[in-house]
């Protein structure tokens, strides 16, 4: 009985979740499968019941995104211009008892109020890191969807790099659909 209750908890450990945008409010979904040796695709997606303006604003706050983002320590923009903007941000990471100190040079492409693009062209931090974040409206709520695609600079251990992934990733988006709802309701106190 006892190996019956272990290999039901294991087995449940490992089902894999199916993946899509999610539909209920305050819902964060992360993905991240294999892709690459030492590299993983990252998909993540929230709803937030927000404005289109309000979601865009959040997600393009470039210079203030460590004040709502915990694993930012900083993020400045370098350079703008008429189709690009360069982002340098630095992070902070850990691993168990690792902690590690991340920076990245992105370039940044904007398709407003509806899609994000980035790319490190440092290659400082990682081999390859790219993705974007975009915004659907559904009902009353914005669909939020973030995918990436990162190759490590140090190999981690497949199991180890999935998990690192997922728990950061979900951090990060339950922090961004914070901010967004928080912006939200200082929008309505506004407006009454």
């Amino acid at each position: 009985m006892q190996r019956l209750i272990l290999f039901l908890a294991f087995s449940g450990l490992c089902l894999k979740p199916s993946f899509s945008f999610a539909s209920t409010p305050g819902l964060v979904n992360v993905e991240v499968t294999e892709s690459v040796q030492d590299g993983a695709m990252i998909q993540g997606d929230f709803c937030a019941p927000v404005s289109g303006a309000v979601a865009w604003d959040v997600i393009t706050d470039y210079s203030s995104i460590s004040r709502y983002v915990g694993s930012i320590d900083s993020s400045k923009i370098k350079e703008k211009t008429k189709d690009v903007i360069l982002v340098e941000q630095t992070l902070q990471t850990q691993l168990l008892f690792y902690k590690s100190k991340l920076s990245v040079l992105l370039e940044v492409k904007e398709t407003p109020y509806s899609e994000v693009s980035f790319k490190d062209i440092s290659k400082q931090s990682f081999q390859a890191y790219s993705g974007s974040w975009r915004i659907a409206p559904n009902g009353n709520c914005q669909l939020v969807g973030y995918r990436a695609q990162i190759k490590n600079s140090v190999p981690l251990p497949s199991f180890m790099r999935k998990k690192f992934f997922k728990a950061n990733i979900q951090t990060m988006l339950s922090e961004v659909q914070a901010e967004m709802l928080s912006r939200q309701a200082r929008v309505q106190t506004l407006k009454n």
